[in-house]
């Protein structure tokens, strides 16, 4: 991310097409940060325990899913 940070203040980003070179730096970060949040849930989930309570309904369906325990 920090690689995307120095582009855009070097005024070097490449645009996606259609975007702006702010709007193309706002989708990357996204990007990275969506990124973070699901390996975050799915090293959480991996943790917790087989007969955890909350894992069960996250698998089950019937409630949450890994953004909810990230």
């Amino acid at each position: 991310m920090l690689k995307v940070l120095k582009e855009a203040q070097d005024g070097r980003l490449k645009s996606q097409p259609g975007k702006s070179m702010l709007e193309s730096f706002e989708a990357e970060v996204n990007q990275t940060l969506n990124k973070a949040r699901d390996e975050s849930g799915n090293a959480a989930l991996d943790d917790l325990a087989t007969y955890n309570r909350l894992k069960a309904m996250v698998f089950a369906g019937s409630k949450g899913s890994n953004l909810n325990i990230s």
